[in-house]
């Protein structure tokens, strides 16, 4: 999963978009994690090839609701 946000008309939205393909997951929300440990700076390489810093590892608690929309 990865985080995105969106902000429309002064209010902040946050969508996780799935991706089982990935090997690590991340977010930039610090106070989302039920456990967090700080870790030594380390690259993370984006698809784009944008260079991230990871400054920690932990757990979050995520919930999914699914919508199927048929047409």
């Amino acid at each position: 999963m990865f985080v995105t946000a969106l902000n429309a008309n002064d209010h902040t939205t946050y969508d996780w978009i799935v991706n089982s393909s990935a090997t690590q997951h991340m977010t930039f929300k610090q106070e989302w994690f039920t456990t967090y440990k700080c870790i030594s700076p380390r690259r993370v390489f984006m698809g784009n090839d944008t260079v991230l810093k990871a400054i920690g590892k932990g757990n979050i608690k995520a919930t999914m609701q699914v919508v199927l929309e048929i047409t």
